[in-house]
């Protein structure tokens, strides 16, 4: 039995060296509005109406709830899969930790300057829900961090996420700022060290530290044993060596000698103080080691290491002075250094706000930087996209704008309405309305009128309201794709309006009859039927790509074919090639033809595949590319049927 990879579709494996084509998903859908609460900018998915509650809210009234009942509607009528995409206005306002600080204190700073901040990804009033954790290192305690992130909500933590073993180092591949931005959902580090580390004259006089309590420093001087007296060898002895890396000079020692078992930390300042070198003692007793430059030195480029001397029948001493048997120590204001990492401690996040300006086309837009808007959709497999009730021109032109650009799927495009019932919109105004837009697109369908439907949210025994058409669209989509084959129109009497309750505006034939032709479908409401979607047309004068059906195919095959032939990338482009990439093709085109998925009684009537010397001249080769060419002769949907009735004479 061969695999069923879409609804409609099977592929089978030919022959040996054919690589299956799988056919791509076609019916989830994408929906951008405003939501009551949620993280902006990010695509959600969702499988269900509960999964948007959670993540978004319930329903609201007027404009605040176009969104949710459009995701309501999408999978009331048969859709499966979908993505949300929050927007908020230019005013909201993004929230964020307070600065937290570095361990290291250099001796011309009052405070320990700032190391990062962790602020919202994301503009919103959500954000605080957030808190922060910044503890030790899991794998490399006393050099690296670990951040988690925590949801807290009603007197409850829930983690979201955790960054183990990240640094302040700019240089390493565990960056906090890099790993951050990269993996989180939630937060993004701002580096605020390296404004502080930019400032050269904050290293003089402190440029390499280490102290001998771990908890303070590490691994420059390492050991958990901050200890007012320490235990040494008689006949021990400590090297301390420092040099620069970027320098071919000799490097310089102290040695530190010990002829007393125990000594204090006052003891150990007093041995190891001596010209560039200093200790100091500091309030819980360990002992901080500093390498003092000039003014003139490069502090990024020195280097302090601590050794022991092994001695015969003399035990080893670093590990009850508290430091490693080989460390080595950085500038103070190197990012490398591991004095550099965040105090360990929890920081709230807040300052956020859902701002007070109402939102605009430009929220909807969004940044292609950011991946705000329409563009927090990029990369992601989607087909049916959709602004739920915003059907001012504006809105609908920045639609068709992106689908254009993306040339992989639909926008479907909400017509004249409200959710009011106050307002309706008769045929004449639709298509005023339809023959004033300043732009036509096969990647794109209106729909009119809007849908009536219960209200979750109204007053009274049984509200109702409108619904924007779009929602309801993309569900009716969902399901004929799943039912039938994306070859088949999402109309007719199969395509009932789930929970439909009425129309806004009702239409007769004959004024169907004037909306058809310009590319607005409409929904009809029809005895012993009920409520249909009644219309499968693109907003395109293109006589090719007048019917949906036709255009979504065509969307089906190129982004299947696309992503089926990746295989090919970087082959030797010959003809061993060719016959290769169009037996693959033919194959994927025979399943599809055995389906029902174009028109023809043969192979050769329905598709055709070619890929050989005639699509790909040598010029072609030269550059790099190899071309195959792919026709189908799609199914148009029936949209009038006419029947003709006579009386037939009897013969005497």
């Amino acid at each position: 039995m061969p695999e069923r990879l879409h609804p409609g579709v099977y592929v089978e494996e030919v022959s040996s060296g054919v690589r299956p084509i799988e056919g791509v998903g076609t019916s989830t859908a994408a929906f951008v509005g405003v939501a009551a609460r949620g993280i902006p900018g990010q695509a959600t998915l969702l499988t269900s109406f509960a999964d948007y509650s959670r993540a978004f809210g319930g329903h609201a009234d007027g404009a605040a709830g176009y969104l949710a009942a459009a995701v309501e509607s999408f999978f009331a009528a048969g859709g499966r899969r979908a993505y949300a995409v929050r927007v908020l206005p230019s005013d909201a306002a993004r929230g964020s930790t307070a600065a937290v600080r570095s361990r290291v204190t250099p001796a011309n700073a009052d405070v320990a300057p700032e190391a990062v901040v962790f602020r919202a990804k994301g503009t919103g009033k959500w954000s605080d829900a957030l808190r922060v954790t910044v503890r030790e290192g899991e794998n490399f305690p006393g050099e690296a961090f670990t951040v988690d992130v925590h949801w807290v909500e009603g007197g409850l933590a829930r983690l979201l996420e955790s960054f183990p073993d990240v640094r302040m180092d700019s240089s390493h591949e565990d960056y906090v700022v890099e790993v951050i931005k990269n993996g989180s959902r939630y937060i993004e580090a701002v580096d605020k060290f390296a404004s502080f580390a930019a400032d050269a004259a904050l290293a003089v006089g402190n440029v390499i530290t280490g102290t001998t309590n771990a908890a303070a420093v590490a691994p420059i001087l390492s050991s958990k044993v901050p200890s007012t007296t320490f235990t040494v060898a008689k006949g021990a002895e400590i090297v301390f060596t420092w040099w620069d890396v970027g320098s071919e000079d000799e490097p310089k020692t102290r040695k530190v000698s010990f002829d007393a078992a125990t000594i204090s930390a006052d003891d150990l300042v007093t041995k190891i103080a001596t010209g560039n070198l200093t200790a100091t003692k500091l309030q819980d007793g360990s002992v901080q080691v500093s390498l003092t430059l000039g003014n003139n030195a490069v502090h990024g480029n020195w280097r302090l290491a601590v050794t022991e001397s092994l001695k015969p029948g003399v035990d080893r001493v670093l590990r009850n002075l508290g430091f490693a048997s080989r460390s080595s120590g950085y500038n103070l204001n190197d990012s490398r250094n591991p004095l550099v990492r965040p105090l360990a401690a929890a920081y709230s996040v807040s300052g956020g706000s859902d701002g007070a300006a109402a939102v605009d086309v430009d929220d909807f837009k969004g940044d292609e930087v950011d991946r705000t808007g329409l563009h927090a959709l990029d990369g992601l497999a989607v087909n049916l996209l959709a602004l739920p009730g915003r059907n001012e021109v504006s809105y609908l032109s920045a639609l068709v704008a992106y689908v254009d650009k993306r040339g992989d799927c639909m926008a479907l495009l909400d017509g004249p309405g409200a959710p009011n019932d106050n307002f309706s919109v008769n045929a004449q105004e639709a298509k005023a309305f339809v023959d004033a837009l300043p732009f036509r697109s096969k990647n794109a369908a209106m729909f009119y009128p809007w849908v009536k439907m219960s209200d979750p949210v109204g007053v009274g025994r049984a509200p109702t309201r409108f619904v924007a058409p779009s929602g309801v669209v993309a569900g009716i989509f969902a399901r004929t794709d799943n039912n039938r084959g994306v070859w088949k129109a999402p109309a007719g009497i199969d395509a009932v309006v789930t929970g439909a309750l009425g129309l806004q505006y009702d239409l007769t034939d004959a004024e169907q009859d004037t909306l058809n032709p310009i590319g607005l479908n409409c929904f009809r409401a029809f005895p012993g039927t009920g409520i249909v979607l009644w219309g499968s047309r693109c907003l395109t004068a293109d006589a090719e790509w007048r019917y949906i059906p036709v255009r979504r195919t065509a969307l089906f095959l190129m982004e299947s074919l696309k992503i089926g032939m990746k295989w090919a990338v970087f082959e030797p482009n010959d003809t061993e090639l060719w016959d290769r990439i169009r037996t693959n093709i033919y194959s994927f085109m025979l399943t599809m033809f055995r389906e029902g998925a174009f028109q023809g009684r043969a192979p050769e009537d329905a598709f055709l595949v070619a890929c050989d010397r005639g699509t790909n001249p040598q010029e072609s080769v030269d550059a790099g590319m190899v071309t195959a060419k792919v026709a189908f002769a799609p199914l148009k949907p029936a949209e009038f049927v006419v029947i003709q009735v006579s009386q037939k004479a009897l013969l005497s």
